[in-house]
Formats: structure tokens, sequence, C-alpha cells
């Protein structure tokens, strides 16, 4: 979180955050006025999990998989909620899509904000 904005600021966007729970417990929070954090202005809305994907985590997960060399994502929308993550891998060795998919299955929990692709493509390189 750091990385994504100064002490300061970050301290006093939580205190703002806090103020309103205490404050106004029952209050939706989404309306105070504190500024996202980058990373998260940049994930991709409308998979079918409800899940905002953020696409660099789930393609360094992918790639964190020995023999993946390269991954393109693309969701595919398929109706309001419907969308479904595409993964493109290429690879250097022989893997199937079952092998690969149990591998970022075991994976998922230590990449956050990743979500396992519905759907994967494997070229050979």
């Amino acid at each position: 979180m750091s990385t994504q904005r100064n002490t300061s600021d970050l301290l006093q966007d939580l205190l703002a955050v806090m103020r309103t729970l205490c404050g106004e417990p029952g209050e939706p929070i989404n309306g105070i006025p504190v500024r996202a954090f980058e990373s998260t202005s940049q994930h991709v809305h409308g998979h079918h999990s409800g899940v905002a994907i953020d696409s660099e985590a789930t393609r360094a997960m992918v790639t964190a998989v020995p023999g993946i060399g390269h991954c393109r994502l693309d969701v595919r929308h398929e109706g309001f909620g419907k969308g479904r993550l595409l993964a493109d891998v290429r690879t250097s060795g022989p893997i199937s899509v079952e092998e690969l998919l149990r591998a970022l299955h075991a994976r998922q929990p230590w990449f956050a904000g990743s979500v396992v692709p519905d759907e994967i493509l494997i070229n050979p390189s």
C-alpha cells in the first residue's frame, strides 16, 4: 500500500474511513472522499464471479508456473455479469490445461487479487 500513496495521505484516508464507521455505522462508506489506489483503478470488471480482476496479479500467477513464458489475458463478456477470463499462454515445455489449472488453483491463495482463468489456450513455443 505504501507504494501506492505516501504514509501521511494513507493515514488521513484511513482516519476518514474510521470516523465515518464510528460516527455513522449504518451509512455506506462508498461516499467517503478517499482516493482509490492507482492499481485498483486498472482492475477489469465484469467477471462472472463479481470480482474485479487484477490482471497484473493474475498474469504474475500464471507466469510463475514453471514452463509458462508469456500470458495474455482477455475478458469475454457474455451478457451482464457473465464475463469469462481467457488466458492465452506460451509454454517452453509440455503442460496440459488440466495440469496448469491445478497449478494455478494451488498458487491462487498466494497471489492477492488474482483470478484463475476460466479458459486457457496453450501455445507451445
